[in-house]
C-alpha cells in the first residue's frame, strides 16, 4: 500500500487547533477497494518537523454514517474535496487522531493486480501550519497494513524526472480541489492529473451525457436519455452543454482529435498541456455552425 499526500495551510481553527487541507492517492490491493471507497477515515498523522513520518488509520465509516443524509446527498455529485467545505460535526482532533478523509475511487491505473487508486481529501489539525511543507508531496508506504511510514518527496527522494510539484505556489489561491487538476500525481513513470475526482458511476453517466449530445444521429430513445441525462446534469448544478455552446464548440472540435482524452479521465502532463491549448485556440477561432439547441 502505497500513500501520496500534500498538506495545504488554511486560516481555520477546530478545537483550538489550526487546520491544513490534505489532498491525496492511496494504491491499494483489491480487498482495500470496497473497504476504503466512499469511506471516511480518521488517522493519526504524526509529524516530524514539516514531514509526515507516519500516517495510521484509527477508525473507518461508510460515508452514511460519518456525516448527515444531506452531506450524502451533497458529495454524491461532488469531487472529493466538497469534504472539506462541507458542514457537519467533525471528529475533535485529540492525542488519538489530528485528521479525517474521504476516499473516492479514481479510474488512475493501480499497480497491484486488481486493487485500485483511490482520491482523499480532507483537513489535518497541528498546533501551527506554518511548520508544513506545504509545497511537496510526500509518499508514504507500508507492506503489512499496519501504519503507512515515509519514503520521500515526489521529485527529490523519490521520482526525480517529475520534477518538484510545488502545490501551494502553483494552486496559488484556487480552489482547494485544482491541486488534483496539477499533472504531479501517481505511482507510475508519468506524472498524472486526475481529471476528475467525482464518484465514478456519477462520471459515467456525464460521459455518456456528453456521448448521446453529441451523437450524428438521434433515436427517440436516444432523445428520451439525453433529456434524463440534462435533467440529472441540471439538478447537481452542472451547466449543461446546450447552455454553454462556446464550450460545447471547443469540446466537439477536441473529441475529433485523435489525442482525445475524456475531460474526466486521467491526463499525463502532455495530455494536459494538450487539452489546455486545444480549449485555447477554440476559443479564438470563429465557431462553425452551432449544433448548439
Amino acid at each position: 500500500m502505497r500513500m501520496q499526500i500534500a498538506m495545504i495551510p488554511t486560516r481555520n481553527l477546530l478545537a483550538h487547533m489550526e487546520v491544513a487541507f490534505v489532498a491525496g492517492l492511496v494504491d491499494v490491493p483489491g480487498p482495500w477497494v470496497e473497504a476504503l471507497d466512499d469511506h471516511v477515515a480518521d488517522l493519526l498523522v504524526t509529524m516530524d518537523g514539516d514531514i509526515p513520518s507516519a500516517i495510521a488509520p484509527v477508525r473507518l465509516l461508510h460515508i452514511a454514517q460519518a456525516v448527515p443524509a444531506n452531506v450524502v446527498r451533497e458529495l454524491a455529485h461532488s469531487d472529493v474535496d466538497r469534504f472539506v467545505t462541507s458542514r457537519f460535526s467533525r471528529t475533535i482532533p485529540s492525542q488519538r487522531s489530528n485528521a479525517q478523509v474521504l476516499f473516492r475511487l479514481t479510474d488512475l491505473q493501480s499497480g497491484h493486480g486488481g486493487g485500485g487508486v483511490l482520491a482523499f481529501a480532507g483537513t489535518l489539525c497541528v498546533d501551527d501550519v506554518r511548520t508544513l511543507d506545504a509545497d511537496n508531496i510526500h509518499e508514504l508506504s507500508t507492506e503489512d497494513d499496519d501504519a503507512l511510514r515515509w519514503d520521500g518527496r515526489i521529485g527529490r527522494e523519490l521520482r526525480r524526472h517529475h520534477g518538484e510539484p510545488s502545490i501551494a505556489s502553483n494552486m496559488n489561491g484556487a480552489r482547494l480541489g485544482s491541486a488534483f487538476d496539477l499533472a504531479v500525481w501517481g505511482f507510475g513513470h508519468e506524472p498524472m492529473a486526475l481529471g476528475s475526482t467525482l464518484p465514478l458511476a456519477f462520471v459515467r453517466l456525464c460521459e455518456r451525457y456528453q456521448d448521446l449530445f453529441f451523437a450524428d444521429q438521434r433515436s427517440s430513445a436516444y432523445e428520451m436519455e439525453l433529456t434524463e441525462l440534462r435533467e440529472l446534469v441540471v439538478s447537481t448544478g452542472m451547466a449543461p452543454l446546450d447552455r454553454v455552446p462556446e464550450m460545447a464548440e471547443g469540446l466537439s472540435r477536441f473529441r475529433q482529435s485523435p489525442d482525445y482524452v475524456p475531460p474526466f479521465a486521467p491526463r499525463s502532463r502532455a495530455q494536459q498541456a494538450e487539452l489546455l491549448l486545444h480549449f485555447a485556440r477554440s476559443m479564438e477561432a470563429p465557431p462553425p455552425a452551432s449544433r448548439c439547441q
